[in-house]
C-alpha cells in the first residue's frame, strides 16, 4: 500500500485488506508504504499459492476450475452470494443468511443436494457393513 508514501492515504483497499490479513498487518502496509514480495503475501494469506511459472499457474488454475465445476452448481451459487453478504454484514446477519441460503437448497425437495451427496451417503453405507 504505497500511497502514503506519495501523499495520499490508502483508502477502500486497504479497509478490504483489513478482513484478509487483520488489522496489525493492515497497519504495517498503510504506515510503512512497502512493497512486499508474493512468497511474503502468501504468508500472510493475501495470496493463496504462488507459482514459479506461467505452466504451474496454468495447472493451478485448471486444478481450481476443475474441483469447483465438479460441485453442486446451485450450491456454488448459493456460497459465492452468501461470502459476499459474509464480507458485508455483522455476524448474526451472515449466521441468518446461511442458514436462508442452507434451507433453498431443500425449496424443491432437495435434488440437487441428494444428487451430489449419494457419493459420500453410498460410500458411509459401505463402511458401515465392513464394520459390522
Amino acid at each position: 500500500m504505497p500511497e502514503t508514501k506519495y501523499g495520499v492515504p490508502s483508502v477502500i483497499e486497504a479497509r478490504l485488506l483489513a478482513n484478509i490479513v487483520g488489522w496489525q498487518k493492515t497497519k504495517e502496509m498503510v504506515y510503512l508504504a512497502k512493497v512486499y514480495t508474493a512468497d511474503h503475501m502468501e504468508n500472510w494469506g493475501l495470496v493463496d499459492t504462488v507459482c514459479e511459472d506461467v505452466e504451474r499457474l496454468e495447472d493451478k488454475v485448471s486444478e481450481v476450475v476443475n474441483t469447483t465445476a465438479s460441485y453442486s452448481p446451485l450450491a456454488m451459487r448459493a456460497q459465492k452470494k452468501l461470502v459476499r453478504v459474509w464480507e458485508e454484514s455483522d455476524l448474526v446477519q451472515g449466521v441468518e443468511a446461511g442458514i436462508g441460503a442452507y434451507a433453498s437448497m431443500f425449496e424443491d425437495g432437495g435434488s440437487e443436494p441428494a444428487k451430489y451427496m449419494k457419493t459420500f451417503t453410498e460410500r458411509k453405507q459401505h463402511h458401515d457393513k465392513d464394520v459390522e
